[in-house]
């Protein structure tokens, strides 16, 4: 019996059996044999696309900055952070509270790019219908208000003693945190028309909510 020419692809096994050969061909007999292993790392993935996609959908419940000069040290950049979640609410109905803290390093005279993209992501932050509140030092605070960017306090009914700030030193949201320099919580400045959307009312409701348990109720209603 004349014996067929192996193609250029083609191989003969230990056994006489004619294989295809290259990558390609590998791959279909590695899925052949072992089918259920690659159905299996199939689905593991797509899981796990899924599930990266689906983290990256969620949309933040606060997004806040910190705008600064003196950043907070970790342990007290937690211990804040955990205080305020204590009063977030689930702004969107999606079933999960997340919190978007951002610290922005603030120096008096930017010379690096880097110091530089700190006053530019500050100015994006003021045209960010998401963003309502900051927290800052002093310094921080004197940038915010050399732009006219922010609401005062009595607006919200918020009571304080400086009027466009809210010293947190003194707060429940200071609880574990070591920190002696002067802290505050500040309101971006909201034109009403945009104060009546409901997912942006919503947010800062939720914070000028906190704001009245952290300092009492307010003097005087929104409305009046």
């Amino acid at each position: 019996m004349k014996k067929r020419k192996l193609a250029k692809n083609e191989i003969l096994d230990e056994n006489g059996h004619i294989k295809k050969k290259g990558f390609f061909a590998w791959v279909l007999n590695y899925g052949y044999y072992y089918r259920s292993y690659v159905i299996v790392g199939v689905v593991a993935i797509g899981f796990f696309i899924a599930l990266y996609f689906s983290m990256q959908s969620v949309k933040p419940d606060l997004k806040f900055y910190f705008c600064v000069e003196q950043e907070l040290g970790e342990a007290q950049y937690q211990a804040f952070c955990d205080n305020l979640y204590e009063y977030l609410i689930d702004v969107d109905g999606d079933d999960v509270v997340y919190m978007e803290p951002i610290t922005l390093h603030l120096v008096p005279e930017p010379s690096t790019t880097s110091e530089r993209s700190a006053y530019r992501t500050m100015e994006n932050a003021l045209e960010d219908n998401d963003v309502i509140c900051f927290v800052t030092d002093e310094f921080g605070y004197l940038q915010l208000m050399e732009r006219d960017a922010l609401r005062d306090m009595a607006f919200f009914g918020i009571n304080s003693d400086d009027e466009y700030r809210l010293l947190l030193n003194d707060t429940a949201l200071w609880d574990g945190v070591e920190e002696t320099e002067n802290y505050y919580l500040v309101m971006k400045y909201v034109p009403d028309e945009l104060y009546q959307d409901f997912y942006f009312s919503t947010i800062t409701t939720m914070i000028v909510d906190m704001c009245y348990d952290l300092v009492g109720e307010p003097t005087q209603s929104l409305e009046s």
